[in-house]
């Protein structure tokens, strides 16, 4: 193995790989789909996301039209079953602009939650894929949309704390004022900027850029965050 320039004295690395056979993370089985009761569970669905727009219409008058700025809309929780985890994937709809933007599963056990932006234009979105579940089939005969929405098992509105993605251990306590590690959406750091400084939230210069995501720090407990989660469209994660 050739020895390169050791113009980073402080790192060494020579000679310490190997090679290791790929495993996948994915369980054998995981493509199969959950057996339904296909006109209970789009009724189910309807019912949670009808639930879940109504509560999000409450949420709206909490928006201060002095502070607000972004791209209105909405955060919907989805609770996927252990075993079709990769149904996250069909959450999104760039042409939409939903984009799916935390996921948590605390153990291979557990079922996911992934959390999902979903701009006010585009609010009826998963109620007519449930509808189209219930009455449509593709070419095949197969219920329309079913590899989403039988991979579904519920539906509601998400709260600020649904996009904390660490340990839930680490959570801090009620009222506890932390610096908060705050994940941007793509383009809308200004949007975030904006809000915070409207609402006099301290926030540290400092930032790390990824191609998807900015990272900030912000400092207050979970009611400073829900003011910024409620008011913008940024916050991916936290």
């Amino acid at each position: 193995m050739p020895e390169f320039p050791r113009d980073l004295p402080h790192l060494y690395l020579g000679g310490s790989g190997r090679a290791e056979p790929y495993t996948s993370r994915r369980r054998a089985g995981a493509h199969k789909l959950p057996q339904r009761d296909r006109a209970g569970h789009a009724e189910a669905l309807r019912i949670a996301l009808e639930g879940a727009l109504a509560a999000g219409e409450v949420r709206r008058q909490e928006r201060d039209p002095n502070v607000a700025a972004g791209t209105p809309g909405f955060y919907l929780d989805f609770e996927i079953p252990p075993g079709v985890e990769d149904a996250v994937e069909l959450l999104e709809n760039r042409v939409k602009h939903i984009e799916l933007v935390a996921v948590r599963q605390p153990s291979e056990a557990s079922p996911v939650l992934a959390t999902v932006f979903v701009p006010d234009s585009a609010a009826e979105h998963f109620l007519r894929k449930v509808e189209a579940y219930r009455t449509e089939h593709t070419k095949k005969g197969k219920p329309k949309n079913e590899a989403l929405i039988a991979r579904v098992e519920n539906i509601a509105l998400a709260a600020v704390l649904s996009l904390f993605t660490d340990d839930p251990a680490l959570l801090p306590a009620h009222g506890q004022q932390i610096w908060w590690e705050v994940w941007i959406r793509q383009g809308h750091a200004e949007t975030f900027d904006a809000v915070a400084s409207r609402l006099e939230i301290p926030v540290q210069q400092q930032r790390l850029v990824f191609p998807e995501r900015e990272v900030r720090l912000v400092f207050g407990n979970e009611i400073t965050l829900a003011r910024l989660f409620v008011n913008s469209d940024a916050i991916a994660e936290l």
